[in-house]
């Protein structure tokens, strides 16, 4: 091999060495830009279907259900009751402090059914009661006169209403916590 033959080889291997340069970029260039085509036109898609087969979405709905997001109401702790003394056939009244949640606000509560529970573990629901009105995003104090069932006897009970909200095209319904209370004969509570 000639000292020629050798540039001339070198000379070749330059340019082959350039011409696969242009070629990569090129192929990285229009690559790229593929991706962002893809990306822009189906990356929602492609996002929910990763999230969904990482488990992700699932996960964020669990946080979401714990901590409260996507509840309609919100309940101010400790400060629902229901007025005692309550005797055994007679009404009682329920003080109940809530607000509607931003997820809530464009939802309109339809009834709710007052839930009572007695000593036994026994859940007896109430009459279907239509709402006093519609609540804001503000906490509201509401005192709601409930006739519990004939079957409630003598003893401690516990009270939570069954919220019905059309929200959208949906129905939701929503528990509010439980307040205990005791029921008493007329004459138990004579001096």
């Amino acid at each position: 091999m000639t000292i020629e033959a050798f540039r001339a080889r070198i000379a070749l291997a330059k340019d082959m060495v350039w011409l696969g340069a242009l070629i990569a970029g090129f192929s990285l260039f229009f690559l790229n830009l593929a991706f962002v085509l893809v990306m822009a036109l189906y990356g929602d898609k492609i996002r929910t279907w990763a999230q969904d087969w990482l488990g992700i979405s699932a996960l964020h709905q669990q946080l979401d259900e714990v901590t409260g997001r996507t509840r309609v109401i919100r309940e101010e702790p400790g400060q629902s009751y229901v007025r005692e003394p309550v005797y055994l056939g007679q009404p009682l009244t329920l003080v109940i402090v809530l607000a509607r949640t931003q997820v809530g606000a464009a939802c309109r509560l339809r009834q709710f059914i007052p839930l009572f529970t007695d000593d036994y573990g026994v859940t007896m629901a109430g009459e279907a009661m239509p709402p006093l009105r519609q609540i804001g995003t503000d906490f509201e104090r509401l005192e709601i006169e409930i006739v519990p069932p004939r079957r409630l006897g003598l003893g401690h009970a516990l009270l939570r209403l069954q919220l019905e909200y059309e929200c959208g095209d949906r129905t939701v319904y929503e528990m509010t916590s439980p307040v205990g209370f005791a029921v008493l004969r007329p004459e138990d509570d004579a001096p």
